[in-house]
């Protein structure tokens, strides 16, 4: 525990060196739940230089139990010269840490949203949260608005009155999604790697294009393409990344847990996995 607990504070202290002494108190007294989380976004950025902007880490009570919760705003995050390394077509990764008598911290939010809220509903705090239309039912561009209870199990619900994404037009239109990936050198020799996702489109190709696009706009790679089974009309898909000393590796698996597996069983440091399902028909 005592070298974890070293390892976790070497972190902070870089993290806060990184961001400079005006927002250093954002990253200072993080309980260990979420310093874990810092933790694990340090290592998959190394070796490129992780900055933050101001508002990555907000404090307030979001929960109504009048203790300070965490959000954890990953749009601003920065490895290396990837602006957008936490971001998509769906919103930017967001993390809600909410509070609980004992001391402890649950993950109640963890997932690409492009607009997040924190209102009572029925009298019960809840989050409000904007979503790729695909939430929904429909496609990326469609107003998708679902809610979000602090009770542990980080489930979506319909809102009344909110707008929903409209369903697609006939029972037969297919949805698709893909990931991609590339692989290169820079100039000193030093292993990169890029991936993206489409989220749900409407047809392969656009499914393929939009991953492309995606891994050229998070990694500026320029040897993007879809990966040897990267597309799916079924089913779910994702990607992660892991680094060693010896280089990169990208690994796909039907799942975030069974990619991350794959990936540190072959002794690399593993960075989270982005994909997602086709929506049902």
């Amino acid at each position: 525990m005592a070298g974890i607990s070293s390892r976790l504070a070497t972190v902070v202290s870089l993290l806060i060196a990184i961001v400079g002494p005006a927002r250093g108190d954002e990253l200072q007294d993080l309980p260990p739940s979420i310093r874990r989380s810092v933790d694990t976004l340090q290592r998959a950025c190394s070796p490129d230089r992780l900055s933050f902007e101001s508002g990555f880490v907000t404090r307030k009570d979001v929960n109504g139990d009048t203790r300070d919760d965490y959000v954890l705003d990953y749009g601003q995050a920065k490895c290396g010269e990837m602006s957008s390394s936490f971001c998509g077509s769906a919103g930017c990764l967001t993390q809600v840490y909410a509070s609980h008598a004992d001391g402890t911290y649950s993950l109640e939010l963890d997932m690409n949203v492009r607009g997040i809220s924190f209102i009572k509903h029925g009298g019960t705090p809840a989050m409000l949260l904007d979503l790729h239309g695909s939430q929904c039912g429909g496609v990326g561009a469609d107003p998708c608005t679902k809610i979000s209870y602090f009770d542990g199990k980080q489930k979506l619900a319909e809102v009344p009155g909110m707008p929903t994404a409209p369903q697609a037009a006939s029972p037969r239109r297919q949805a698709w999604i893909a990931v991609a990936a590339g692989l290169w050198h820079m100039r000193n020799g030093a292993a990169r790697v890029s991936l993206g996702y489409s989220g749900t489109q409407w047809s392969r190709d656009e499914a393929e294009i939009v991953a492309v696009r995606e891994c050229r706009r998070r990694g500026g790679g320029r040897t993007c393409k879809v990966i040897k089974d990267g597309l799916r009309n079924a089913g779910c898909l994702f990607i992660g990344y892991g680094r060693t000393g010896r280089g990169v590796i990208w690994v796909a698996g039907a799942t975030p847990t069974s990619v991350l597996e794959q990936c540190t069983s072959q002794g690399y440091e593993c960075a989270r996995a982005i994909g997602g399902c086709v929506p049902p028909n």
